[in-house]
């Protein structure tokens, strides 16, 4: 079959760039151009192949160790050299060239086999494979994140447009691979002090990419917290939890205030944020089941779907997804036969438990003169004992005296040091759960937050994409809210097609055929 490129392709090229040619295969061959541009041959193979020397020059070549990586501060890809280091059955390890880690690679790579993947296919589902390799690449190198001596940095990313088809013309490259980006610097300094984090940040990032497949299946953006909360539990059930830096930092000890008035429904990328999302979904799978083939059950159900299709993308069809589970007892979690009840009193049943409350008998749901008890709740989905830190120490701090204003976050909750008596109702999501005359709780048990990013907003040319926050403590944090934001409008104002690799009786052009 005959090859051709776009004949205005040609022509472009062919205005400027014969002089390149000239110069680039003189420099390369030590022989005469004139065969390739005598006037008898003056035609478009010619060309093409000087099209291919220029295209080939601009291009970053997988096959060479070289990828495409995101500037998490631009947004804009660049071309990482890596070498290749090892492989196994299930992935690839590349290392940027020239950084000198410390780490150890193959036991890496033996620990993602024997525990990692295994387990999270199990939980998740099996990871996608869009360029029919078999295998997940994972590439060290130095993030640019803009981080600083005082501030945090980027662990680990799995970047959401390596499952498009590759656009030059655009500023973010597709690699058209799965590909989870490892810290090579800051991460690799804290496994000296903290060792295991950089397999905890492996399997964090792992989840978010078995996941996306299904997002991009159904063509949503899941809820932040339960995507970062199911990929903190992944750490778990890979073997490297409890998460204890979570705990703590839940309760208040090594953050300032604990996640008092935290909203995980209205995301910000702080630890506490994952602190408060990594308790919660903790609660929930460990109260999935009984076994662990029943909560990784539940889990796979929540990322890929329930016999209905229904994905646990938001909070309402998180607890669809739960009333699968085999640990479900609708009379006790769902009296009213509704989901958003169902949140509420699950979220009252945890955060007394969080606190240490005894019991959970006196309750108000929406109006402070109507008192219900979920102390049945707490019997039978009971805070798990990896997380019986949460209410070390005596809990959270008191947050202020009560009354106080009722004005509360989707999913924020104070914990109140006063009488109740003038506590008046924020609405159908307001809730109260009280420990003793003095000691209460007051939560918003919304179903769903207001997302401080406007979906409608003209774009500004050149498109105005987010900044990473690292906020200001020396720490690792996942970029995966700040990537899916920018992947967002990177969507509505670039014409993307999802990647098919192509078979592969699919003919190739390439320079050495002419």
């Amino acid at each position: 079959m005959e090859k051709r490129i776009h004949q205005s392709v040609i022509q472009s090229l062919s205005k400027f760039c014969i002089p390149v040619l000239l110069i680039t295969v003189f420099g390369l061959t030590h022989c005469t151009v004139i065969p390739i541009f005598n006037k008898k041959e003056k035609d478009s193979k010619a060309k093409l192949a000087l099209a291919f020397l220029i295209v080939d020059s601009m291009m970053c070549h997988n096959s060479r160790g070289e990828f495409w990586a995101r500037d998490t501060v631009t947004n804009v890809s660049y071309c990482v050299k890596t070498d290749f280091v090892t492989e196994s059955n299930n992935a690839k390890l590349y290392v940027e060239k020239n950084l000198s880690t410390g780490l150890n690679y193959s036991s890496i790579l033996s620990t993602y086999e024997n525990q990692i993947i295994n387990r999270e296919t199990q939980a998740f589902g099996a990871p996608s494979d869009i360029d029919n390799d078999g295998k997940i690449t994972v590439i060290v190198l130095d993030i640019i994140d803009g981080s600083t001596s005082s501030s945090g940095f980027v662990a680990g990313f799995f970047d959401p447009v390596n499952f498009y088809t590759d656009d030059p013309s655009k500023s973010l490259r597709s690699n058209q691979k799965e590909i989870l980006y490892m810290d090579g610097k800051e991460l690799a300094a804290l496994e000296g002090r903290s060792p295991g984090s950089f397999l905890i940040t492996l399997a964090h990032e792992l989840q978010h990419l078995i996941r996306f497949q299904y997002e991009l299946a159904t063509n949503t953006e899941d809820d932040t917290w339960i995507n970062e909360g199911t990929s903190e539990v992944a750490s778990d059930i890979t073997g490297f939890g409890p998460q204890a830096s979570r705990i703590s930092c839940f309760r208040g000890t090594s953050c300032s205030g604990g996640v008092s008035g935290i909203s995980i429904a209205n995301w910000s990328s702080e630890l506490k944020s994952y602190a408060y999302a990594y308790s919660l979904m903790k609660y929930i799978y460990e109260n999935s089941g009984t076994t662990t083939a029943q909560k990784y059950a539940f889990f796979k159900k929540s990322v890929s779907g329930d016999t209905s299709g229904v994905r646990a993308n938001n909070a309402t069809n998180l607890m669809e997804v739960f009333k699968s589970a085999s640990s479900y007892n609708a009379s006790i979690l769902n009296p009213y036969s509704s989901n958003s009840d169902m949140f509420k009193r699950l979220m009252a049943a945890f955060w007394g438990q969080s606190q240490g409350y005894a019991n959970i008998t006196t309750t108000y749901f929406g109006n402070t003169s109507i008192v219900s008890s979920i102390d049945s709740v707490r019997t039978n989905y009971p805070l798990p004992s990896e997380l019986a830190g949460l209410y070390a120490f005596g809990g959270l701090s008191y947050s202020g005296t009560g009354p106080v204003n009722t004005s509360i976050s989707p999913t924020a909750t104070y914990r109140l040091n006063g009488n109740t008596t003038g506590v008046t109702s924020g609405g159908s999501n307001f809730v109260v759960v009280k420990n003793s005359i003095n000691d209460y709780l007051l939560l918003n048990g919304a179903v769903s937050g207001t997302s401080s990013q406007s979906g409608t907003a003209i774009l500004l040319e050149p498109i105005d994409y987010p900044k990473l926050d690292l906020k200001e403590e020396v720490l690792p944090i996942c970029p995966n809210k700040h990537l899916h934001t920018v992947h967002a409008i990177h969507k509505r104002t670039a014409d993307l097609t999802i990647y098919q690799k192509q078979s592969e009786e699919t003919e190739i052009i390439s320079p050495e055929n002419y």
